[in-house]
């Protein structure tokens, strides 16, 4: 009998079935992409648990050398079967999971084609998902890179990246409700 923390097993009764679980399905998207504007509408793949409708649209330009493409944008979360998916709770078969990151960003950049760049971004979204808590996330992140290759099919960067990403709760368990 499994008792760790998966679903409701761990919450002092186990499990016995239902314990390897799988997802694959086939999603469907357009998109479009111009000088200054991109868009894009679509799912998560069907034969999920959890079915979400996903996309976003942003604007770029340019102040002098500066770049900036602010969006709006609804993402999956993919970094887990649960959080991408969904899952079945082993115990209770209810299905949870199934994260989206709803919300803004900024990005900047500052790079003339030439040797060094450098890059921003400013994120905050409201995460949402099927029999889980609520979530908020601001990220900010940044780095530098320089072309060591800068030639026409052939480029060589090596850089350097600072991120904080910042949760308004600490929800990334596998337990049932995170």
């Amino acid at each position: 009998m499994y008792t760790g923390e998966f679903g409701t097993c761990g919450q002092g009764q186990g499990c016995s079935k239902d314990l390897k679980q799988k997802a694959s399905g086939t999603s469907f998207a357009i998109g479009w992409e111009g000088e200054k504007i991109a868009f894009d509408v679509g799912t998560t793949p069907q034969g999920f648990a959890v079915k979400n409708w996903t996309g976003g649209i942003s604007y770029k330009n340019k102040i002098g050398p500066v770049g900036y493409r602010p969006t709006v944008s609804r993402r999956p979360l993919s970094n887990s079967l649960l959080s991408f998916a969904g899952a079945r709770d082993p115990r209770t078969g209810k299905v949870w999971g199934g994260v989206v990151a709803t919300g803004v960003a900024l990005s900047l950049s500052w790079d003339e084609g030439k040797e060094n760049g450098v890059w921003a971004d400013l994120s905050a979204d409201k995460l949402t998902g099927k029999n889980v808590k609520s979530n908020k996330r601001i990220r900010l992140m940044g780095g530098y890179y320089r072309r060591l290759i800068n030639q026409l099919n052939e480029v060589l960067s090596v850089g350097v990246n600072l991120m904080q990403w910042h949760y308004q709760r600490g929800l990334g368990d596998y337990h049932f409700g995170q």
